[in-house]
């Protein structure tokens, strides 16, 4: 082939190349794949002889991610690469291309370090010539992208002068990839709250709807006969209406807390007196605790935890309330802690009720969630509520269960401080 015909032939292979990845929607993976076989096309290097790298900087950390890595045609799992090894970290310092026939050889006169991959120690065979091309946001390198071969001397400028071409629609490929994967997540992200808001919405309705009924039952029978009632009657009524009331009032304080809890900051980690805050929890259910008749045991010591008093109490006091209305008659509910090897400490609340089936435990701690059970009557707030307190304080929540054998319901704790997220 003469090399006018040769500079053609690479010119329509390059603009080739170029249409595929500028035309292409891919995410990163299938991107960083077609990116991988046109360079070697471009090259003309036999994958098996050749390694392929494309690596993105990190300049927080001083070192190189190996988000492509291929070691003759064997794909290799991500890694790092410290700056100050080997030909890609020079590049990144000096924002300059580099072509090597011997990287061995001309260590000295580059000043960086060869590091054998494991490939290369396994076969004995290191590559020998190298270019590696640094891919640029304006004038910042964000990547490199990196070809070696066994072979010295096999790489020259004619591929100095292709890759340097090649490498600006790279970089530009790569912010598309990363805008794409990042729009998807969005729309992800926005489509998931959408249908929270619509089971929001749903659940407002139909547990706001209940007690709003039966308030206005209770009082147009009231007033449309009230000349006939006894004092009983309308006291009952009354008593009746207050609480449906206080029901619509607890909703739409879970409502506001599970609202707020959202846009919230992370709490400062305090040490807990457990004691005390069970203590506080089960006294905010003393009603209750007398109207199912219900047992609570707890021990008289509790493990140290990490967290938020007040957050921690709502917690509590939610599994608590649940294992009295659906445990069983008369309830016992057991409390308890059990330490982790984690660092954490595992909250636990024991009921005697019905249990759960697998399927319903996976779907408990959704938000606005409600099992068909008839024996679950809860408006589906208060377990999600539970869920993103313990979150936000590092720890995790769960429900281990079985038909006919009761619940437990635990939440974790850190025993010492995490990094609380910003929400």
């Amino acid at each position: 082939m003469m090399p006018s015909e040769r500079a053609l032939h690479e010119t329509e292979a390059l603009f080739a190349a170029l249409s595929e990845i500028t035309s292409s929607q891919l995410d990163e993976d299938h991107l960083f794949e077609l990116l991988y076989r046109q360079t070697l096309r471009l090259t003309h290097l036999d994958e098996a002889q050749a390694t392929f790298f494309l690596a993105s900087y990190e300049p927080q950390s001083q070192c190189l991610i190996l988000n492509l890595y291929y070691e003759r045609g064997v794909r290799l799992p991500q890694g790092t690469l410290p700056l100050g090894q080997g030909v890609t970290a020079w590049v990144v310092q000096h924002n300059r291309p580099l072509l090597t026939a011997d990287v061995i050889a001309d260590q000295a006169k580059y000043g960086y370090e060869v590091v054998l991959t494991e490939g290369e120690r396994a076969s004995g065979q290191p590559a020998r010539a190298c270019l590696a091309i640094p891919l640029r946001r304006g004038d910042c390198v964000t990547g490199v992208i990196s070809v070696q071969s066994v072979l010295p001397g096999v790489l020259t400028e004619g591929h100095l002068a292709l890759l340097t071409l090649w490498a600006g629609p790279i970089a530009i490929a790569l912010d598309n990839a990363r805008l794409v994967e990042a729009l998807r997540h969005q729309a992800a992200e926005l489509q998931a709250r959408n249908a929270e808001l619509d089971a929001f919405a749903h659940t407002v309705a139909h547990n706001i709807k209940n007690p709003i009924q039966i308030v206005l039952g209770y009082a147009r029978t009231s007033l449309k006969r009230f000349d006939q009632l006894s004092a009983s009657s309308l006291q009952e009524n009354l008593y009746r209406i207050s609480r449906a009331g206080q029901k619509l009032n607890n909703i739409v304080d879970e409502l506001m807390l599970l609202a707020g809890l959202s846009q919230a900051p992370g709490a400062s980690a305090q040490s807990l007196d457990m004691g005390l805050i069970v203590a506080e929890a089960c006294s905010r259910l003393a009603e209750l605790v007398e109207n199912y008749s219900a047992e609570i045991v707890m021990p008289a010591v509790w493990p140290c935890a990490l967290g938020y008093g007040p957050w921690v109490e709502e917690v509590w006091t939610n599994y608590i309330s649940n294992a009295i209305k659906y445990g069983g008659q008369p309830p016992l509910v057991e409390l308890g802690a059990t330490c982790q090897d984690e660092g954490q400490v595992r909250f636990w609340v024991r009921d005697n009720g019905p249990g759960l089936a697998p399927e319903d435990q996976v779907r408990l701690f959704m938000p606005f969630e409600r099992l068909n059970q008839a024996h679950i009557r809860g408006h589906g707030l208060g377990l999600s509520i539970v869920r993103r307190i313990v979150e936000k304080l590092g720890g995790q929540v769960g429900v281990e269960s079985a038909p006919g054998e009761g619940c437990t319901f635990w939440f974790s704790l850190p025993t010492s401080a995490p990094d609380l997220p910003e929400a």
